[in-house]
């Protein structure tokens, strides 16, 4: 775990961090006493708690647990008259899956659209920028994603060098991207037919991360949607997981959001547009 994360992990002065090599050292001194794969677990995130971020999340795999062939596409659900849900945790990784979604949108004369972003959702980069390339009618700035390389060169004041990333390309799996060598991507959503012309609202709470967030984070600056419920996480970050033997699995940021401007958003939570207590979903429906 700990070569892993200090490997690909996006914050280069993690590895100086003073939180986080006592944290090594107290793994270290008990991993010997270690009786089973649960007390590991439990471990982990009993120190990884008393970490400023905790930059890595051990998760548990079941014994019938196997990936999914497919990926489950997200269905409209309907709120009432002309209201619509989508859910980011289901949404198509292509574009034709994308399109024909769009195509139903405009079928059922959809003229509102609310966007689940509530909790910790697992969308997709690829999904996001499908999805925001039919919510948008003009292309935007690029916005950027940059890994501990691109970090690197934003420390050094190099911002000219953003214009040179490569874009993003929806078509690629994410396990094929050679992270140690790139400096990150540009995200370019290209404005799509059938464009939704209606009203977009967004649902977030503060559990609001990852690509959720940023997604949150582009339509926000595009002015074109409404963010209802709680700030969100401010953790606007690339996240991705590798298999641990055979027992867990480690997620962990690998790159982190820059917008059009060069502003980095990790750390920087979201203040929503509409603030509610409560489900934020419940409050839309009054």
């Amino acid at each position: 775990i700990m070569t892993q994360v200090e490997k690909f992990f996006w914050d280069k002065h993690l590895l100086t961090n003073s939180e986080w090599r006592d944290f090594k050292e107290k793994i270290n001194g008990v991993k010997g006493k270690i009786a089973d794969d649960y007390e590991f677990g439990a471990i982990l995130f009993w120190y990884g708690k008393k970490l400023p971020l905790n930059p890595f999340d051990v998760r548990k795999v079941g014994p019938k647990e196997n990936p999914p062939k497919t990926r489950n596409t997200s269905t409209i659900r309907p709120l009432k008259e002309a209201w619509a849900l989508l859910d980011l945790d289901n949404l198509p990784e292509t574009k034709q899956e994308m399109s024909q979604l769009f195509q139903e949108v405009d079928d059922k004369k959809i003229r509102v659209l609310v966007l689940d972003g509530r909790g910790r959702k697992n969308c997709t980069i690829p999904a996001m920028l499908l999805l925001t390339s039919h919510l948008l009618s003009r292309n935007p700035e690029p916005s950027f994603l940059l890994t501990r390389k691109g970090d690197e060169m934003l420390n050094n004041q190099n911002r000219s060098d953003l214009s040179q990333l490569p874009a993003y390309d929806v078509a690629q799996s994410s396990a094929s991207r050679e992270l140690l060598q790139q400096k990150g991507w540009s995200l370019c959503p290209k404005a799509t037919s059938p464009l939704f012309k209606g009203k977009i609202y967004f649902l977030m709470d503060n559990r609001t991360s990852r690509v959720a967030e940023i997604l949150a984070l582009l339509l926000k600056q595009e002015k074109c949607v409404t963010l209802v419920g709680q700030k969100s996480a401010g953790l606007a970050l690339l996240t991705q997981t590798f298999q641990l033997e055979e027992s867990f699995k480690l997620t962990f940021p690998v790159a982190r959001f820059y917008d059009a401007i060069g502003k980095g958003w990790s750390g920087s939570s979201i203040e929503p547009d509409t603030s509610c207590e409560g489900d934020p979903l419940n409050f839309l429906m009054k």
